[in-house]
């Protein structure tokens, strides 16, 4: 059976929970081997984002990204983190291909794409079907 990353990563999160902090090292090398035996080294780097995201979401805090073609505001980006959290880590990429608007990320998953290029994009899709 195959198991996914996210899986890996669950398992991985909660064994190192458990585990005294002298006890976590076997717990990491013995996660590897499992790892190396089930033929998913591969899965490494998406489990490691994985990980990433359990310890953000028991921590209560969100990995923030708004795209945007011009700096924005800061009265914007305190609306942001005010809807998100206060924990929350908001990181401001300026992008001129944006043309206008803004993309939000939380969590490294897209939550609005309101940027004047989709919105060209979905136009142009709705004129093609």
């Amino acid at each position: 059976m195959k198991y996914s990353a996210k899986q890996y990563a669950t398992a991985l999160y909660e064994s190192l929970s458990e585990a005294k902090p002298s006890q976590q090292d076997a717990v990491i090398k013995s996660f590897a081997q499992i790892l190396v035996k089930n033929y998913d080294r591969s899965l490494f780097s998406k489990i490691a984002m994985q990980l990433k995201k359990l310890e953000r979401s028991h921590a209560g805090s969100h990995e923030v990204v708004v795209t945007s073609a011009r700096p924005l505001e800061v009265s914007v980006l305190k609306q942001i983190g005010e809807k998100v959290g206060k924990n929350s880590r908001i990181k401001e990429v300026i992008d001129p291909w944006v043309l206008g608007g803004m993309k939000v990320l939380i969590n490294d998953e897209l939550v609005i794409d309101g940027t004047y290029r989709a919105r060209i994009g979905r136009m142009v899709e709705q004129v093609i079907k």
